[in-house]
């Protein structure tokens, strides 16, 4: 074997072994960011029976399509799920930076197994942050999601959202959650001064706010310690996506099944 190739495979090996490092780093920041997130969401727990938003609705309420039933959470790819699937519940924040860590990791391939009818994927919007942050950024983020929900934009609208999440502690500006995400998200024309409307008059605020109190409810009946981001499979606390960093979609749907046995 040449120099050079010695060369090239020893500068290879040490990419691999930072590449491995630096996947290890993220996720020993998860691990840690949970923690420090969920006390957090202990020290804010009064804030469950809270009207969330000063800004009072200005039109009539609306439930957006992908709601489940009864309950304040999304279904992502309402109906796709085959039957039996496990149902994998994600709480979330949308000004929570460990959660968008998660997204970054997670949210696609999540996606991918709700889309293909794999697993049942809930979304479970909550906004406690913004008890730390002015502004009330998560809120406003929360009741856009919703609207975006009612254009058939769910999914696009909130990974773009977590795409652009501010620095900690500035929040989303009302341009960016009713202009310029919604045309990332793609909603266009009529769609988006439907869009806009339902944003500018709050239609979708009530779920936003049940959403956050039940969500907040659920996680601490869970977990002592609960804070975002938190999974669970078939109703029961998932701990092990913080070992999965580097699986492929078909480990994490082996694992999520595991889960649910």
């Amino acid at each position: 074997m040449s120099q050079n190739s010695s060369r090239r495979e020893a500068m290879r090996a040490q990419q691999q072994a930072e590449e491995a490092a630096a996947r290890r780093r993220k996720i020993v920041g998860i691990v840690s960011g949970v923690l420090v997130i969920a006390i957090i969401a202990a020290v804010v727990i009064w804030a469950v029976n809270r009207d969330k938003g000063s800004e009072e609705a200005t039109g009539p309420q609306v439930k957006p399509p992908s709601a489940t039933g009864s309950a304040h959470a999304y279904v992502v790819n309402k109906g796709k799920a085959k039957k039996g699937a496990p149902v994998l519940k994600v709480y979330e924040d949308f000004q929570c930076p460990v959660c968008k860590q998660v997204e970054d990791i997670f949210g696609k391939k999540f996606e991918a197994l709700a889309a293909s009818g794999d697993i049942e994927l809930q979304w479970q919007t909550l906004t406690f942050l913004d008890d730390k942050v002015p502004g009330e950024s998560s809120q406003r983020a929360a009741v856009a999601a919703a609207c975006a929900d009612t254009a058939n934009k769910l999914a696009p609208y909130h990974d773009t959202v977590f795409a652009h999440q501010p620095e900690e502690g500035t929040g989303y500006t009302d341009d960016q959650l009713r202009g310029a995400f919604a045309k990332d998200a793609g909603i266009t024309g009529a769609d988006l001064t439907k869009f806009q409307k339902c944003y500018d008059t709050k239609a979708t605020k009530d779920f936003a706010t049940n959403a956050a109190e039940e969500g907040l409810k659920e996680g601490m009946k869970l977990e002592k310690k609960f804070g975002t981001p938190f999974m669970t499979v078939d109703g029961k606390p998932w701990n092990d996506w913080t070992n999965l960093a580097e699986a492929n979609q078909n480990q994490l749907l082996d694992a999520i099944k595991k889960a649910a046995k």
